[in-house]
């Protein structure tokens, strides 16, 4: 598909927020026939974590993959909008890991700091909504896992050690539109390592929290679990499901209860566990992906949920998968061209869905954001 956007420059390393975006210095018309594409030259040296819709267009959240680099220069939060120009914004310096959800207007993205988290908001226009709220969590080697928008708000989820000799403990906070603190519970489950993988809102305001337990020695591996919070962060139920449920590829909401997603690298085959809307598992299946990797992203559709595998053999590329949790209803293949491999960016739109990959180009790999229709294919002009 022929890029139209190139050139996006990175800004420089920030302690915070701008307040007024960066715009791209080489910008051209964006959009046409209703598609949307971003792409970010191969010297930015990024990779896209997430995508999310935001308003008629999209954001997605980038940093550098060293370590050292996403803790002086942060992330880069990008929107893109049908007929606007694109904008770019360094965000969060100083943080280790980055997360980001978008609502009506308006997207947001926490960071962890050692003993904290960093959150700010911007509206669509990439405009300051929320000045940078930084919110104490204690111990040491906090984590941020996921973000969530809520009805008054937003909910971040992580985890954190009480000091290195400790295992981790999940935790979450609730903030309002303005980011100051609501409530927050701890999820500790085991005296091993407990993280949260998904946040979920329902519909009555209660909060679903997917996550897991790393055991060690005599019992290592995962086992999952799942837990419903009231709007005041009080625990109505809890789901322990062991080694049997291990929704480490996160959790979607379906019509009438659950998706629970984990890869299974030695059958090559996404494990989904389908659940009531108390947590009981009623059924397990497997959907297996000839040549996978690994599974890289989940989200809902109307009937159920797509998947996005990325494939090495017999040809690099992306496949993505729907199924109603028991059986692949129809799969789309995008061919690498020259080494294309998705990062964890996958989101659904009520057109279709968003996807974020590098890709192989002459000059090296280039970063692109990528809109597909409701069955999967590549937004045509």
């Amino acid at each position: 598909m022929r890029a139209l956007w190139v050139g996006v420059a990175v800004v420089g390393s920030l302690a915070g927020c701008r307040k007024t975006p960066r715009r791209a210095p080489e910008s051209t018309a964006f959009a046409t026939a209703g598609c949307l594409e971003y792409v970010e030259p191969a010297a930015s040296g990024l990779t896209w974590w997430s995508v999310a819709p935001l308003g008629d267009g999209m954001a997605a959240l980038g940093f550098p993959p060293r370590m050292d680099d996403r803790v002086r220069d942060g992330a880069l939060l990008v929107g893109v909008a049908r007929g606007g120009a694109p904008w770019s914004q360094r965000i969060l310096a100083g943080g280790n890991s980055f997360e980001m959800a978008t609502r009506p207007g308006e997207v947001a993205a926490a960071a962890s700091r050692g003993d904290s988290f960093d959150f700010v908001s911007l509206d669509s226009a990439g405009h300051e909504h929320a000045a940078r709220r930084s919110h104490e969590i204690g111990g040491v080697a906090a984590m941020v896992n996921d973000i969530v928008a809520v009805s008054d708000g937003w909910v971040i989820a992580g985890s954190s050690r009480a000091d290195w000799s400790s295992g981790e403990h999940a935790w979450i906070v609730r903030v309002d539109r303005d980011g100051k603190e609501r409530w927050r519970q701890t999820i500790d489950l085991s005296e091993h390592d407990d993280f949260v993988t998904q946040l979920l809102p329902d519909a009555d305001g209660g909060l679903l929290v997917a996550g897991a337990v790393l055991g060690v020695s005599p019992h290592p591996g995962f086992s999952g679990w799942l837990t419903k919070l009231d709007e005041r962060g009080r625990r109505l139920w809890l789901r322990e499901y062991g080694d049997r449920v291990v929704p480490l590829e996160g959790a979607v909401a379906l019509a009438d209860g659950f998706a629970l997603v984990n890869w299974d690298g030695d059958r090559g085959a996404a494990t989904v566990a389908l659940t009531d809307r108390i947590g009981v598992v009623h059924e397990m299946h497997e959907i297996p992906i000839a040549g996978a990797q690994e599974l890289t992203g989940a989200a809902p559709t109307p009937g159920g949920l797509v998947l996005a595998f990325q494939l090495l053999d017999p040809q690099p590329g992306v496949v993505v998968v729907a199924s109603d949790g028991k059986r692949e209803l129809w799969r789309s293949w995008h061919p690498a061209g020259r080494g294309w491999v998705i990062s964890r960016s996958l989101a659904a739109r009520p057109d279709g869905y968003l996807i974020g990959s590098m890709r192989g180009a002459p000059d090296g790999e280039v970063l692109w954001l990528r809109q597909l229709d409701s069955l999967g294919e590549e937004c045509k002009r």
